[in-house]
């Protein structure tokens, strides 16, 4: 998995969202399999807030490329109920490979989308 660690964005609430998501990306990777479940929930709960967050901030300082960017969150979070399914179902290396997948996209998505 590639590091996590990002260059301060210099929005301290940014970036400890920031911060904590790349932890629990960290923690659902290295989950045993009695805990996958558990991190995944986690993950998708602070993934949702994180997002919730983001739009807001958007919002209020009139981002322009808001929608494009809303458009993204929604599809990580919508891959994220999927993997939640197949998870429930016993799948645990789908949220393996989310997490893998996610890792690859959070460091760009921080480091271009949300420092703009």
């Amino acid at each position: 998995m590639p590091s996590l660690t990002n260059a301060p964005l210099g929005f301290e609430p940014m970036d400890d969202v920031h911060d904590e998501f790349a932890s629990l990306l960290e923690a659902l990777v290295q989950a045993n399999d009695d805990a996958v479940a558990a991190v995944l929930r986690a993950m998708a709960a602070h993934t949702r807030a994180h997002f919730d967050a983001e739009q807001r901030w958007m919002e209020d300082t009139g981002f322009p490329a808001r929608a494009c960017h809303a458009k993204e969150h929604a599809a990580v979070l919508a891959s994220i109920a999927g993997v939640e399914r197949r998870v429930a179902s016993g799948d645990l290396t789908c949220a393996r490979t989310l997490a893998g997948s996610l890792a690859q996209w959070f460091p760009d998505h921080a480091r271009y989308m949300d420092s703009a």
